[in-house]
């Protein structure tokens, strides 16, 4: 296992176009991208240079939100909603609450995608509120299923 100041120092080390390989057991380190799919082969750690947050940690934090309010949506459905902006002329959770979730999470990722290819700097920003988000939304799908109708 690296020492985790070694892990500090290539962290600080790194530069945006640079990628740089902490090696675990071996001690092999490599700054060249070629050589560190080698280096994973082996086992290797590997760190990417900082400030740059991975697109596939967007989307899955868009996929987290996705899920969390479909479960919500599930779970609240049919029954009494206190969001007014939700509820039916009979104070329900339906159709209507659903399709107005989906376009507002629609939206926001709509936005989100926007401002990320413009100012990609604020990615790593979406990803912890997408992530955030997704927790919050979770408890309170979490708590409906525990609530009795």
């Amino acid at each position: 296992m690296c020492p985790v100041w070694l892990l500090i120092l290539a962290a600080l080390s790194a530069r945006a176009a640079e990628f740089e390989l902490i090696q675990s057991v071996r001690g092999c380190i490599a700054a060249n991208p070629a050589q560190a799919r080698e280096c994973r082969v082996r086992g290797v750690v590997t760190i990417a240079a900082p400030g740059k947050p991975s697109r596939r940690w967007w989307v899955a934090g868009v996929a987290a939100l996705a899920v969390a309010n479909a479960v919500d949506a599930h779970s609240s459905w049919g029954r009494l909603e206190a969001n007014p902006m939700l509820r039916s002329r009979n104070g329900t959770f339906g159709a209507r609450a659903v399709a107005l979730k989906g376009g507002f999470i629609a939206g926001l990722v709509a936005v989100e995608h926007l401002l990320i290819r413009r100012r990609p700097g604020i990615a790593g920003g979406c990803i912890a509120g997408n992530f955030a988000a997704a927790g919050v939304i979770g408890a309170a799908a979490a708590y409906n299923y525990r609530v009795e109708r």
